[in-house]
């Protein structure tokens, strides 16, 4: 969805209220839940690899939700994400 529109990414993910992070080329960090947070890294690519993208879970997730749940979980704010993705890309 982002791949090489990192500025996008950036937006997006400020208006979220996520908190960056130093991996990949971009990464943001959001609370979902108190005490459960999700973390998206976007690497852009070049001549070589293609972008790619991860959604990292803290580590107390599995207390909380099973593994499909939290799959689940993360689709829902991917749709999120794109609601504000066609805002800001406007």
């Amino acid at each position: 969805m982002f791949g090489t529109r990192l500025e996008t990414f950036k937006k997006v993910m400020e208006s979220l209220k996520g908190i960056p992070r130093e991996y990949g080329d971009a990464a943001y960090e959001f609370q979902f839940l108190e005490g459960l947070k999700l973390c998206f890294v976007l690497w852009a690519g070049d001549e070589e690899f293609p972008p790619s993208a991860q959604i990292l879970f803290s580590d107390n997730f599995p207390l909380a939700y099973a593994a499909e749940d939290a799959a689940y979980i993360g689709d829902v704010v991917l749709d999120y994400m794109k609601r504000f993705f066609f805002l800001c890309s406007r």
